[in-house]
């Protein structure tokens, strides 16, 4: 069966918009309310809070196997080839195992509570904290695999929706209950029913919206086959997950001995910003997989896909990158204060490794796995583990914090590179980087300006970052087209695609419509 790169494209740009948009508001929300809790609990009670989810995340990664990207990925494929039937199997089986297991999981957090909380964390008093906050795990695993199902079949919506109603009730409850004086136990009373709710809402849309209007829920296929078939493609990405979650918790202990706690702290501020950052980069991964996924039998034109989403992906993220290095140190200032003094620097080596986009940073891995090829995602995770696990203790100790930054740059170079190579050697698929080349050059010329503006006039910090991110923005969307990196055809599309997405249009059109008559007037 044929399908439009066209309709593709803009499938999974619709859901690139959704999706960041979505987690961006949800992680504000998460943040207010993060900030509101630990004020409220203060420090040593906040400690204990954190910890006691310590066992529950832990727990967590052993819920998935890799399911919910298999559910993503067969579900697109199944639904573009018009198989609902096995696409109806597909959506029980892969519900119905995820439940199962998180109801084991969840009973070991319930049966050992006590023993976890005096070995695992240290803190025997807290078993309690570990039985009420494991509830999470049964309704986080319904959120996440609705959510995976979604992306799937082209309803991020959806997810994005449920993101939001998480956050939001996880935010109020959470602040209202500790300021009810119910202290650690009711953040984390809030904490779990934001999950019960959002699941509940997941589940009930997953039903009504997704479930029952397929026109054939017949059991077509045999469930085991199809069971077999989902965690033999998603084990590895499993494998991968585990590998970087341990590499976050690599990071930890390794800090904790080279490091001192104010570097810690500095560097954990910094990494907030990473974080939103990734947020955004994330739904640029998760959009694609089901992209890819519906061009899995059409080579040719997964290869020209992935070439337009790594230039697309450059074109948005890299001026995100470029504003976080060079105005670090005021939004340091404006967030943290004068106290946070090594952050600036730790944030702008922290950004580094997004630089990798027109690389394929964030390609790669959706190319791959949408193809099937979900080995090569585990063989180069474990490359990034290897050569971070070598380098990281070594460059820590010579360099502190720093030297663990230059360890993941180096470790995601390596990486990135490698993937390049394999794309280009097994399937003729590489970024246009002739285009590429131009987008760096724009993102830097662009910072010009606004680095002119921000040092000629003195205002406070805040000021400074907001215009001098307008200038900086204006400058990029006027240098995009004279660079012919986006031409009138490509321009033209992009209007007419975000005059569809409701209120998003009111900030994406205008965009692009001036970059539309900066083309036409220099242009002819």
């Amino acid at each position: 069966m044929s399908v439009d790169l066209g309709n593709v494209a803009e499938d999974s740009a619709r859901g690139t918009l959704v999706l960041a948009t979505g987690n961006t508001i949800s992680l504000v929300i998460s943040a207010i309310a993060v900030f509101i809790v630990a004020r409220l609990l203060g420090a040593e009670r906040y400690g204990v809070y954190t910890l006691s989810f310590t066992v529950p995340s832990l727990l967590l990664l052993f819920v998935d196997c890799g399911i919910n990207q298999a559910l993503t990925r067969f579900s697109a494929s199944l639904h573009v080839k018009d198989e609902e039937g096995r696409l109806a199997n597909l959506v029980r089986q892969g519900v119905l195992f995820k439940t199962l297991i998180s109801l084991f999981v969840f009973s070991v957090a319930l049966i050992f509570s006590d023993s976890f909380a005096s070995y695992v964390i240290n803190r025997p008093d807290c078993g309690v904290y570990i039985r009420l906050g494991s509830l999470a795990i049964l309704f986080q695993t319904i959120f996440n695999t609705a959510g995976a199902i979604f992306v799937g079949l082209d309803h991020p919506g959806y997810s994005a929706i449920a993101t939001g109603i998480h956050a939001l009730v996880k935010a109020t409850l959470s602040s209202l209950l500790v300021y009810l004086s119910l202290g650690v136990m009711g953040a984390i009373t809030g904490f779990v029913l934001g999950y019960v709710i959002a699941a509940l809402f997941s589940a009930g849309l997953l039903i009504i919206k997704v479930y029952r209007p397929l026109p054939s829920r017949k059991p077509e296929g045999d469930s085991i086959d199809l069971l077999k078939m989902m965690l033999r493609y998603g084990f590895p990405l499993y494998l991968s997950s585990l590998l970087f979650g341990l590499s976050s918790q690599l990071q930890s202990v390794i800090l904790a001995i080279f490091s001192s706690d104010m570097a810690i702290g500095n560097y954990k501020a910094a990494l907030n910003f990473v974080f939103l950052l990734s947020s955004l980069t994330g739904a640029v991964v998760t959009s694609l997989l089901p992209a890819f996924s519906k061009l899995y039998h059409d080579r040719d034109r997964a290869t020209a896909f992935f070439t337009l989403a790594t230039k697309y992906s450059a074109l948005f993220i890299l001026p995100i990158t470029t504003l976080l290095i060079i105005f670090s140190p005021q939004l340091i200032l404006v967030i943290y204060g004068a106290s946070y003094q090594s952050a600036p620097l730790f944030l702008s080596l922290s950004i580094l490794p997004f630089f990798l986009v027109g690389f394929g940073r964030f390609t790669l891995g959706g190319f791959f796995n949408g193809l099937g090829d979900t080995k090569t995602t585990f063989k180069l995770t474990a490359l990034y583990f290897s050569v971070f696990v070598v380098l990281a203790p070594l460059l820590t100790h010579t360099y502190d914090v720093p030297g663990l930054i230059l360890a993941l740059l180096l470790s995601a170079s390596v990486e990135t590179i490698l993937g390049a190579y394999v794309a280009h050697t097994r399937f003729h698929a590489h970024p246009d980087y002739n285009n590429v080349a131009r987008i760096y050059g724009v993102a830097v010329l662009s910072a010009l300006p606004a680095l002119g503006t921000a040092h000629v006039l003195p205002l406070p910090p805040l000021p400074t970052v907001l215009l001098s991110a307008v200038i900086y923005l204006f400058t990029y969307l006027t240098l995009i087209p004279l660079a012919r990196i986006v031409d009138n055809s490509e321009l033209t599309s992009l209007i007419q695609f975000t005059n569809r997405l409701g209120v998003l249009k009111y900030v994406a059109a205008p965009i692009f419509t001036y970059a539309l008559k900066v083309t036409t007037k220099t242009r002819g």
